[in-house]
């Protein structure tokens, strides 16, 4: 927390020393005020906020303040600190105070938060990429189109060759290296990752 003390003299203010402060934090500042003459004694302390939203006043509490982020929407913060004993009918004003505050174009408004994912698909996402970057090793190759070999199942790169071997004309083989639409297999998978998430996305 940032606190920002005053010397309190009869109806004087003076500001001790300014801290570095920035616009629309909320319960972060305090203002601190050191009451240095018997005059404020038995008075119950008031500071009073000025905003373009209005006027916003608040009881001292152990002669501090926490400014709400509402007090300080702009790049001033505006007070003025005053005392009064009902009894007596006494009050004590101080001339008005402002700080100036850096902007920090905090803006709830107009920002949007994008909803949580859901831990469903979150683990949908992870399988997916997962099992990409495992037909993408050097060693593993999956969804081969040779009859011999059963859609999604996992072969090393020296089986399929093997079946490749059994399958072709006698003196003509074939390597997995040779399958001409490997490439285009990975790269449709790819495809329909891609749009599987833009679909969760958009119905976000």
């Amino acid at each position: 927390m940032i606190v920002c003390e005053f010397n309190v003299n009869q109806q004087q203010l003076n500001l001790v020393e300014k801290p570095f402060l920035v616009n629309l934090s909320n319960n972060y500042l305090q203002l601190k005020f050191n009451f240095q003459d018997e005059d404020w004694e038995d008075l119950t302390k008031y500071v009073q906020f000025q905003s373009c939203k209005g006027n916003y006043l608040f009881e001292l509490e152990n002669d501090t303040v926490v400014v709400k982020d509402y007090c300080i929407p702009n790049k001033r913060c505006i007070f003025t600190l005053y005392g009064e004993n009902v009894d007596t009918e006494t009050r004590i004003t101080c001339e008005q105070q402002q700080l100036l505050l850096k902007e920090s174009n905090y803006n709830t408004k107009s920002t949007s938060l994008i909803p949580d994912y859901s831990p469903d698909l979150l683990i949908v996402l992870s399988n997916r990429v997962s099992t990409l970057e495992y037909n993408l090793s050097e060693d593993y190759y999956t969804k081969a189109e040779v009859d011999e070999l059963i859609v999604g199942d996992t072969y090393t790169k020296s089986e399929i060759d093997g079946l490749l071997v059994l399958k072709s004309d006698v003196g003509h083989t074939h390597t997995s290296d040779e399958i001409s639409d490997w490439d285009s297999e990975i790269i449709s998978d790819f495809d329909i990752f891609c749009q599987d998430l833009a679909d969760k996305i958009n119905e976000i």
